[in-house]
């Protein structure tokens, strides 16, 4: 929808003004009008971590905010959020699905030890989001340390690059696949990825038994990822920067181009070797050598100067302050263009509009925010140019895209400009109960959140209390609230640092300016086609699928379906199917890891049918791992915060084992009598190292029971863990080995036989009474070649290498399919929203000397992401302050049920008892 309010510039500056007053009511009226009808705008999705680096020892908090993305309003069309901890190898090794309530949730990842080192991704995304692209996904990369002196693994040396003749370069290593794989004799798989390609190459030692990679590459290229992958499928990956001296200098001229005749800002963005930001400075000159402009960068690479009059007979070039020799050309001056500049004076907005062949003519102005149009203006060019103001205050904060059209709406000239309002936030008091504390004193802190005419407004708040020395500098310049809903989310690519363009004391004007005009591509694509929605939104958890049966489909007799849903308090919902089959059910909001169900089809008349269960298997989008995030250079501040980390590790295991001492892991082998099956399955996987006689289990069994896995849940969680993947149950050695990240895979084997994937549905609902014995089989050898076979077309590089079998006989002795099972009966588990974890807080009530040996190190000092301001706009949160010295940071976030946001830091300081 638009609306258009139309009038002539070259008017006097009273009716200018008298105008411009009237644009805040249209202004007013689109934003109502748009509010009501648009229906199909996507959502933002923003989450606040408590951090950007980690060791594997903690947990990463997590607070989810969904809004539309129109007007930051709390979302009302999501209930669920799905996010993803994604590893270095662009694998998903955790997830979690979030209740969202009025658009806002709370949740955690708990990181392990078997995890590897290095980048992860965080994503989040609603199904709604879904329909819009992956650019409508949260993405935040973190950084997964170790806590404890790990020996680096180096089977990747010799990384030179040759420059050879005709502008081609060769990227030479050398690998030796021992390092990771004692056993390994053959080829080796080796992948190389540069910029957006990736290549697959088999590589045979030479004489000297090493293995050479000798592979061209593009000239632009300056990053290589190079993944190796042994026989036994031992893998190891790293990338690698071409060239340290590597320099990427870029020029972009306002509206896209240089104009003869006519004069523009140019933005300037300079990239280091590790693909970020530097300082640069430099002059442009003419092809003459007469030096026309002075430039230079920020700290993040990205500047701006005035380029006059250019004209398209002449050539410019910019010269580097720190390389005299080195020359770089600017863009080509066009013939025949148009530029369109926008700046800010006071509280108006200046628009000015010059053509070098548009005189006379009519022209249309459109000002948007995030897909929403809320000025349409016509004018008329004189001599070829036209200005005018509007008021900044009638316009949302943001990126605001300004285009300027002919009167058939053929696009001229476009412009991005960040309209800064922090009037508009929300304002938020932190007040703590006291200037200055002492280690493990209380701190009890008011919050009160009011909008510009001190107003209380109520809103969700949450606040997290950091150790300034170790975790300041991280927190400085991440994503928040602020810069996330404001400028990051609304810009494509990454924005390096997008907090350093919220800090008091810089120059915002400046620097906001420069990001517009080197990073100012849109991501919210006005005049979008017309969206196909193949994913609705998500309102409750729900079970679907589908029922398949020979009558069912070919006489079309109608089914029943039962779902019995066993959680902490079990239901049971009925539904009538036709011929499809298709089946949907909500289920009541549950938490935890999974939820227990039954379905049991019926004919009309109530008795039960043999008929088929499918569960819908929803597929997770595609991960996009930037590469170029792969690259990390631990810094000391950084490193420091390792060290402590260590520290305060060592600390808490040696006083666990004064306090709780040290247990060791029982293993317990039974003699048995060796058959056939059981052969096989010693030749395959190896000996067991746990046996479960079948009487016993079934001696377990309740009348409750609803299968093996039931039994194996409630009577054997020591040793064996039922989680749930997607719609299905799957069994878990506790303690079985991993290469990968996470808890080491576990396959079965029935009868030794392995079950492919297409089967593991049937195994829960094994009757107990069938079963002969269990057996655990730990370290199984050869278990990637086993884990391709159970699931077909698993790329070679994500089978792990390393895991457990769960060998199941059954009295039959012939395999899964000759057990006898329940007729249109299916047993199994399906996927509920995360448990809330609360965030251990400890208390300091008094000082005994036992207390004060036990020290307090922790850098999250506190974390409460459950905050909420009533009619008064007040909060209270109180803690205790940890052993560390010197400054601690109070970091606010917070969002009203109007869509106002509000960012809010204050030091304090913690002196010594």
């Amino acid at each position: 929808m638009t609306n258009k309010s139309y009038f002539l510039i070259d008017r006097s500056v009273l009716f200018l003004w008298w105008l411009t007053v009237g644009f805040m009511l249209v202004f007013d009226l689109a934003a109502a009008q748009v509010r009501d009808t648009a229906t199909l705008i996507p959502e933002k999705i923003y989450l606040q971590l408590d951090s950007k680096v980690y060791t594997k020892d903690q947990t990463i908090w997590m607070k989810a905010i969904v809004t539309d993305a129109a007007f930051h309003l709390p979302s009302q069309r999501s209930r669920i959020l799905h996010i993803d901890l994604i590893g270095p190898g662009e694998v998903v090794i955790d997830s979690k699905i979030i209740k969202l309530e009025k658009g806002v949730g709370t949740g955690h990842f708990d990181l392990r030890q078997q995890y590897a080192e290095g980048t992860y991704l965080v994503r989040a995304y609603t199904r709604w989001n879904e329909n819009f692209g992956k650019d409508f996904f949260f993405r935040s990369y973190i950084q997964v340390l170790s806590t404890a002196v790990e020996e680096p693994l180096n089977p990747i040396t010799q990384v030179t690059l040759l420059e050879k003749g005709d502008n081609k370069r060769v990227l030479k290593a050398l690998f030796d696949p021992l390092v990771i794989d004692k056993r390994h004799t053959q080829k080796l798989l080796v992948i190389v990825a540069v910029e957006d390609s990736k290549d697959t190459l088999l590589i045979k030692p030479n004489p000297e038994d090493a293995y050479e990679l000798a592979y061209e590459i593009p000239e632009t290229c300056n990053f290589a990822t190079l993944t190796l992958e042994t026989e036994n499928l031992a893998t190891y990956t790293k990338t690698y920067v071409l060239d340290n001296t590597y320099l990427d200098v870029q020029f972009f001229p306002e509206s896209g181009y240089l104009v003869h005749g006519l004069s523009s800002k140019v933005g300037v963005k300079a990239l280091g070797a590790n693909g970020k930001g530097i300082f640069l400075s430099g002059e442009i000159l003419t092809q003459h050598g007469e030096s026309i402009a002075q430039f230079h960068t920020n700290e993040l690479g990205m500047g701006y100067f005035l380029l006059p009059r250019v004209d398209s007979t002449m050539t410019y070039t910019a010269r580097l302050t720190s390389s005299l020799e080195k020359k770089i050309p600017l863009p080509v001056v066009v013939g025949k263009g148009n530029v369109l500049s926008v700046k800010k004076v006071k509280r108006q907005i200046q628009i000015r509009a010059t053509s070098n062949y548009l005189k006379q003519d009519s022209i249309i102005f459109r000002v948007a925010c995030r897909g929403t149009d809320y000025f349409e203006v016509k004018g008329r060019l004189k001599e070829g140019q036209i200005m005018f103001p509007l008021p900044s205050q009638s316009l949302p904060e943001g990126i605001l895209v300004f285009t300027m059209t002919d009167v058939a709406g053929h696009p001229l000239a476009e412009r991005l400009f960040f309209n800064e309002r922090p009037e508009s936030r929300l304002k938020i008091d932190i007040v703590p109960d006291k200037d200055f504390y002492v280690q493990r004193e209380q701190c009890k802190v008011a919050i009160q959140t009011t909008n510009e005419q001190q107003v209380a407004v109520p809103a969700h708040i949450s606040i997290h209390v950091i150790n300034h020395d170790q975790l300041g500098h991280v927190s400085d310049t991440r994503d928040h609230i602020l810069s996330y809903f404001l400028l990051s989310s609304d810009l494509k690519g990454t924005v390096q640092h997008p907090g350093f363009y919220f800090q008091e004391g810089t120059n915002r004007d400046k620097d906001l300016e420069a990001l517009m005009l080197t990073q100012g591509w849109r991501r919210y694509i006005h005049n979008r086609p017309k969206v196909s929605i193949l994913h609705q939104a998500e309102r409750s958890l729900a079970v679907s699928g589908r029922v398949k049966g020979g009558l069912l489909q070919r006489k079309k007799k109608a089914v029943q379906i039962t779902l019995v849903t066993m959680g902490e308090s079990s239901t049971v919902q009925v539904q009538t199917l036709d011929s499809l089959g298709i089946f949907q059910f909500p289920v009541e909001d549950e938490y935890g890891e999974s939820l227990k169900i039954l379905l049991q089809t019926a004919d009309k008349s109530g008795k039960n049918k043999a008929y088929t269960i499918e569960l819908d298997k929803v597929k997770r989008p595609k991960i996009g791992y930037d590469l170029a995030h792969s690259i990390f250079a631990v810094d000391s501040i950084i490193q420091d915060l390792i060290q402590q980390n260590l520290m305060r590790k060592k600390i808490k295991d040696a006083f666990r084992v004064s306090d709780e001492g040290i247990t060791l892991d029982e293993i317990v082998i039974e003699g048995y009598q060796m058959s056939p099956q059981r052969k096989r399955a010693w030749d395959q996987f190896g000996k067991p190292r746990e046996i479960i006689n079948g009487k016993e289990i079934s001696a377990k069994e309740e009348k409750w029971s609803s299968g093996l896995f039931s039994v194996l849940l409630y009577h054997y969680s020591d040793r064996i863990k039922i989680v749930r993947q997607g719609t299905d149950l799957y069994a878990r050695v506790i303690g079985s080995p991993s290469l990968e990240p996470g808890d080491g895979v576990t396959l079965v084997a029935i009868d030794g036989i392995l079950v492919r994937e297409e089967d593991y549905g049937i195994i829960p609902d094994l009757p107990p009474s069938e079963v002969k014995s269990v057996e655990i089989i730990r370290s199984a050898r050869n278990f990637a070649q086993h884990y391709m076979e159970v699931v077909p077309g698993t790329p070679a590089l994500e089978a792990p290498t390393m895991g457990s079998v769960l060998s199941i006989y059954t009295h039959t002795g012939r395999g899964l399919h000759a057990v006898h099972k329940p007729v249109g009966l299916l047993h199994t588990e399906v996927p509920v929203f995360t448990e809330q974890k609360e965030f251990y807080v400890p208390t300091y009530p008094d000082t005994t000397a036992y207390n004060w040996a036990r020290p307090d190190l922790r850098a999250l000092v506190h974390w409460d992401p459950y905050l909420v301001a009533d009619s008064t706009g007040k909060v209270t949160t109180t803690f205790y302050n940890a052993d560390n010295l010197g400054e601690m940071k109070i970091i606010v976030e917070a969002i009203s049920l109007n869509g106002e946001i509000g960012y809010q830091e204050l030091l304090f300081n913690v002196e010594e008892y």
